[in-house]
């Protein structure tokens, strides 16, 4: 017995050690876990659940690890600022807030997927799977401080949401999307690994602190600066930022609903954690040098503009979101650029935000569509007669998307253009071209509002059933919506910590 308690004891301490690992660990071991259970046929129907369940211990592993002293019932011991693998993987407050958002939105996506992926198809284990693998991906590259292990986590979550894109194989929209989407993606990895490449031969390193202080005395500062340029471009497809953003409506538009919603909401803010994380910590030393502030300025310009102006045409409502996603990353490029602490709380706060309404739109357009209802706006008249609830949520969503109170995305992009105002000079712009866009969106989306409540519903139009697991996520995503307004003070403090942790690791403070 004392072998066992010894045992016991050693195996406690292990896990106390890596705890910070363990959320990935645990979605990794259950992702291949799903392969050979689907093959049993009595677990087969519960496989999506099994999936729901792990990832509600794993946000539960990462509560514990922050403990969130904010909300008062804290009760853990706060595991934050580890390193692991000799400071290649960092978990802090920055980590642990991002790890948050790609569970939450995995979550979400995952509960949709009980209802969209049927319990007699095939092929359902790899499905989850692949789920898992994605959201491992994103809490690797939420966590990395090395180039190579960010590309990784990049990479991982990137060639599971390939699959995942041509989940329905019959349907010739989602295999065209998926092959976009593999070749765009296959694109971006080759300009990453080339920028880290060149940035490694000027600097000498890949960890980025030790680039942050090699980068002033490099004696190769054009090699720098264009590994800088190279890793904007790779960023740049990762995030759909025009002029790197082709590939977007067309695979939000022919992938699964889920899977967009997915995309839209989680694999979107991987490339803000990654973005910030480079240019912050490892460029951040020679940000006059390599001027990447204003290049991330121009790109949100062009990308605010481009998607709002394009989204205000289309008729399609998946479409539409498509842009508007895009329209909605220029607002977190402006962050990127400016690059205060303030600036990079607002940042981290819209992304929280959009992640809940962007998310909760795509899923919200998934149900109606599972329920009968067509991808056309014009499908939509009529819906604040045929389902109530569903249009109140698809009113909050949007309303949050173009910045209007009582929703999250109301302070969010408030708390964005206050920043750049603050940091006076040419961010004064950005903030001002900022709220322009704000308002452009406002049209196309009051145009689905006025199709929800101002048309009557056409003939012979029946009272739409959204499925449970469906409406579900839509209403856990509203919630959430409505709480990043009301709570937004807490929100931001959470989103000021979580800056203030990048922060330290770099002499910009």
């Amino acid at each position: 017995m004392s072998d066992l308690a010894d045992l016991l004891s050693q195996l406690n301490a292990s896990l106390s050690d890596h705890i910070g690992l363990l959320p990935m660990l645990l979605l990794t071991i259950l992702a291949l876990l799903l392969l050979p259970l689907s093959q049993v046929r009595s677990f087969q129907r519960g496989l999506g659940v099994f999936a729901l369940l792990g990832l509600g211990v794993a946000t539960a592993l990462v509560y514990e690890m922050f403990a969130f002293p904010h909300l008062g019932f804290g009760t853990f011991e706060r595991r934050l600022d580890e390193s692991y693998f000799g400071g290649a993987m960092v978990v802090n407050a920055w980590s642990l807030f991002f790890s948050a958002i790609f569970l939450v939105v995995a979550l979400l996506v995952c509960l949709a997927s009980l209802s969209e992926v049927k319990r007699h198809e095939p092929h359902q284990g790899e499905y989850y799977a692949l789920l898992l693998l994605a959201t491992v991906g994103m809490l690797v590259v939420a966590s990395a401080n090395d180039l190579f292990l960010l590309f990784i986590g990049i990479e991982i979550a990137s060639v599971s949401t390939f699959a995942l894109t041509a989940w329905r194989k019959k349907d010739a929209l989602s295999s065209e999307a998926a092959i976009k989407f593999f070749l765009i993606g296959g694109l971006s990895a080759a300009l990453l690994l080339y920028g880290i490449s060149w940035v490694y031969g000027a600097t000498g390193s890949v960890q980025l602190g030790q680039i942050a202080a090699a980068a002033p005395h490099t004696t190769h500062p054009e090699a720098l600066t264009l590994g800088a340029l190279l890793m904007i471009a790779g960023f740049g497809f990762k995030f759909a930022a025009v002029p790197f953003h082709g590939w977007a409506p067309d695979v939000y538009t022919g992938a699964p609903t889920t899977i967009s919603a997915f995309l839209a909401a989680g694999s979107k803010k991987m490339a803000v954690v990654a973005a910030l994380k480079v240019f912050v910590i490892g460029f951040g030393t020679v940000a006059a040098t390599v001027h990447w502030q204003l290049i991330f300025g121009v790109l949100a310009i062009l990308t605010m503009t481009v998607g709002n102006v394009v989204a205000l045409w289309q008729t399609d409502i998946k479409r539409m979101l498509a842009y508007s996603s895009i329209g909605q990353a220029g607002y977190i490029l402006i962050a990127v650029a400016v690059a205060t602490p303030d600036a990079i709380a607002a940042g981290l706060y819209h992304s929280l935000t959009h992640a809940l309404m962007k998310g909760g739109a795509f899923l919200l357009v998934g149900g109606l569509a599972a329920a009968g209802v067509g991808y056309k706006i014009a499908d939509w008249e009529g819906l604040g007669r045929r389902s109530p609830g569903m249009a109140l949520a698809a009113t909050l969503l949007l309303l949050g998307l173009a910045g209007i109170p009582p929703t999250g995305g109301f302070f969010s992009k408030f708390f964005i253009f206050a920043t750049a105002v603050a940091a006076g000079d040419w961010f004064l712009w950005l903030a001002v071209i900022g709220l322009l866009n704000s308002a452009l969106s406002l049209y196309y989306y009051a145009k689905v509002i006025r199709a929800i409540y101002k048309r009557p519903a056409k003939a012979g139009a029946k009272h739409v059933h959204v499925p449970l697991p469906y409406a579900a996520a839509v209403i856990l995503a509203t919630i959430g919506v409505l709480a990043t307004f009301f709570f937004a003070n807490l929100g931001f403090g959470l989103a000021s910590e979580a800056a203030e942790s990048l922060l330290t690791l770099t002499s910009l403070r």
